[in-house]
């Protein structure tokens, strides 16, 4: 704890990735945001992870099926043992797709909106725009759907359905 509010601000940036707020690195820092509160509730919920990572897995399943051949959209890849925290695809024109869905009252997330090695944070790591042609292009496709546990099996339809249509008008 300090009384100085300087210090306090630069602590707080260092504790979430050296971000400001946002998904951008301004400087090298670590993922230290668990407190005291958020600990005692991680132990009340950690029981309940199982059933929370079943649930999300199916959302996914789901979200796979339904937007299987849709044209403008490709499914990121997860592993067998994905917790699908988040669900991620690559879409074109993702902005327009992101204001669509907006519209329709579908929230979505762009988790990594600039590849690392464009970050402040990480500017002195020698490399430019340009130079990590496919990590920057799959920064500007990314968007995660909605998805947490007992996220309603029609609101995820609804999500897909209106994916799907933003691509076929």
């Amino acid at each position: 704890m300090t009384n100085q509010a300087g210090i306090a601000k630069r602590f707080r940036m260092l504790r979430d990735g050296g971000r400001k707020g946002a998904q951008i690195s301004f400087v090298a820092g670590i993922n230290s945001r668990l407190d005291e509160m958020q600990c005692c509730y991680l132990r009340a919920f950690l029981p309940r992870l199982p059933e929370w990572n079943a649930d999300r897995a199916r959302t996914a399943a789901l979200y796979d099926e339904m937007l299987a051949g849709c044209a403008g959209v490709s499914r990121v890849k997860t592993s067998q043992e994905s917790v699908h925290h988040l669900y991620v695809i690559r879409a074109e024109r993702r902005d327009r797709l992101r204001e669509f869905l907006a519209k329709g009252g579908i929230g979505t997330g762009v988790h990594y909106p600039a590849p690392l090695h464009l970050m402040p944070a990480f500017r002195d790591c020698g490399l430019r725009r340009g130079d990590l042609p496919h990590a920057e292009k799959a920064c500007r496709e990314i968007v995660s759907l909605p998805l947490w546990p007992y996220l309603p099996e029609q609101a995820a339809r609804r999500v897909a359905e209106t994916v799907r249509a933003f691509y076929e008008k």
